[in-house]
C-alpha cells in the first residue's frame, strides 16, 4: 500500500513539474521565466510583471544566487511524426551563464550534460570547463 501511494505521489508531482514547465514558473532571485509563444524562446520578468530580459533564450533554468544558465542558437525542430512525448522542441545549441541584468558571465559556447556523479550540470568547451551547482557556483572542471 505505501508503494502505492508512494508512486501516485511521485507521478501527480512530476505531471504537476512538467505542465509548469509549458507556463510561467515561481519566481527565483525575484524572476521568472516566461514562454514567447510565437517564437518559443524564453524571457525573464520581475514581480511586477514587467519583461526584465527580452524572450531571446532558446532554453533557459530558473535563478540560481543571481546566476541562471541559458542556451542560444539552437533550432527548433518538429518530432510530430516520430516521437509521441515530444511534438517539437529545441535540439543542439550553445549553453551560458548569465546574470540577472543579462550580462554573460560565462558566454554561450558551452556544451551541456548531465554529470550524475557531482548531480549537476557540467559545461564543457575546448578551453574551459566547469560545474554549474545546484548552489549558483561555478566550479572550473580541471584537466
Amino acid at each position: 500500500m505505501k508503494k502505492i501511494l508512494f508512486s501516485i505521489l511521485l507521478f501527480s508531482t512530476l505531471s504537476c513539474y512538467a505542465q509548469q514547465e509549458m507556463a510561467p514558473d515561481f519566481f527565483s532571485c525575484g524572476l521568472r521565466r516566461v514562454l514567447n509563444d510565437s517564437t518559443h524562446k524564453v524571457g525573464f520578468e520581475n514581480k511586477k510583471g514587467e519583461m526584465v530580459l527580452p524572450a531571446q533564450y532558446c532554453l533557459a533554468e530558473r535563478f540560481v544566487k543571481k546566476r541562471c544558465a541559458v542556451c542560444v542558437n539552437a533550432e527548433w525542430k518538429d518530432y510530430s511524426a516520430t516521437d509521441d512525448v515530444y511534438e517539437s522542441r529545441w535540439t543542439g545549441g550553445k549553453w551560458g551563464i548569465i546574470d540577472k541584468s543579462g550580462k554573460y558571465v560565462k558566454p554561450c559556447i558551452y556544451e551541456r550534460s548531465w554529470n550524475a556523479e557531482k548531480a549537476c550540470f557540467q559545461y564543457v568547451a575546448p578551453a574551459d570547463s566547469f560545474y554549474f551547482t545546484d548552489k549558483g557556483k561555478i566550479v572550473p572542471i580541471k584537466k
